[in-house]
């Protein structure tokens, strides 16, 4: 019996990471508290939503070493309101989810998005230094 073991090449991996990275140009990453919504397609709870930082356009760079890396992402000025920061969304400009994944702090915890400080202040600066997206069946 043969395996079922499918290889792509680099080319096949960086298109598909590129057409999934232009889907985000000029929507925004959302950090949020609170229970996460069982699926990507369930409805953000416009309560939980902590901070929006707006993504660029383009999103992010050209696919390299099977990842692609956010361009600069634009902090949120002023976080919409106190709490700590457990999940995460890559939103369009249309408000479709596209990821989602779970935050922790930067050096302590294991998570999909790092970030240096994951208790959120209202009023306060929200910034995230980079967002890399990598193939998971290389």
């Amino acid at each position: 019996m043969m395996e079922k073991h499918p290889r792509f090449s680099e080319g096949w991996i960086h298109a598909g990471l590129n057409a999934r990275g232009a889907m985000l140009d000029g929507g925004r990453l959302e950090l949020c508290a609170g229970p996460r919504p069982a699926t990507p397609m369930t409805p953000t709870p416009p309560d939980c939503i902590l901070a929006r930082l707006t993504l660029g356009s383009p999103a992010f760079r050209a696919a390299s070493r099977g990842a692609i890396w956010a361009h600069p992402i634009a902090p949120d000025e002023s976080a919409l309101r106190a709490g700590r920061a457990r999940w995460f969304r890559l939103v369009t400009m249309s408000g479709q989810t596209m990821v989602e994944g779970t935050v922790g702090r930067k050096h302590h915890d294991e998570a999909d998005l790092l970030i240096d400080h994951p208790d959120i202040e209202q009023g306060a600066i929200v910034s995230v230094s980079s967002v890399v997206h990598s193939e998971p069946n290389r």
